[in-house]
């Protein structure tokens, strides 16, 4: 019995854990209790329920009152039916529920509710950029020219854009690049015919001034 608190008779002493919350005012203020303090000492008892195997915290089973044991009107406003006590519950199970339940591979509860709306937010414009599909940016010029009609924009997702800029690539390599080579094969081939040809009139015309 010498870690024993006692906070209330000799019974309740030993099968029991006395959570204290301190008061964040006075009686001027009528004993108020801050936001943090409430819900901290709520997460320990769901946590002390949940080492202890008392299943989740249930006012009247696993939780009760100060005043249920003693003469005494503690925990006042923590107590069942007055104004901290839902809150302080809710608490309790919510943070019972969030340590008991498999959290695999989720980084969902380290995230406060301003962070995930913004992660909702963030996915929703991504989906969006990502799936939607988005009208040529030339053939709505060339719509606007007149030179095609409404039928013949080209319209795809992001990922569409991207595979179509591969597949012309790839083409241009296969079939561009091998014809401009040819071409400027054939052009090469042509000037030296020329630049032949200007030699062997240079010459012939050299030849009747001597």
């Amino acid at each position: 019995m010498e870690d024993t608190a006692w906070g209330n008779n000799d019974s309740s002493n030993a099968s029991s854990i006395i959570i204290e919350h301190s008061n964040s005012g006075g009686p001027e203020q009528d004993w108020p209790i801050a936001e943090a303090t409430i819900k901290r000492g709520a997460q320990l008892a769901a946590e002390l329920c949940a080492v202890h195997g008392l299943g989740r915290p249930e006012y009247g089973v696993n939780i009760d009152d100060h005043r249920d044991h003693s003469a005494t009107a503690c925990p006042y406003h923590l107590a069942s039916g007055e104004k901290y006590h839902q809150l302080w519950m809710n608490e309790a199970q919510r943070w019972y529920d969030l340590i008991t339940q498999p959290q695999e591979d989720s980084f969902m509860p380290a995230l406060n509710d301003n962070d995930q709306r913004e992660l909702l937010r963030l996915v929703k414009k991504l989906s969006h950029e990502i799936s939607d599909p988005f009208d040529s940016r030339y053939d709505l010029e060339r719509l606007r020219r007149g030179e095609i009609g409404e039928g013949e924009v080209f319209s795809d997702t992001a990922i569409g854009y991207a595979l179509e800029a591969d597949r012309k690539l790839e083409d241009m390599h296969a079939n561009m690049l091998p014809f401009i080579a040819d071409t400027l094969s054939d052009i090469s081939v042509a000037l030296r015919k020329i630049v032949s040809l200007q030699e062997t009139m240079n010459v012939k015309v050299g030849g009747r001034h001597e």
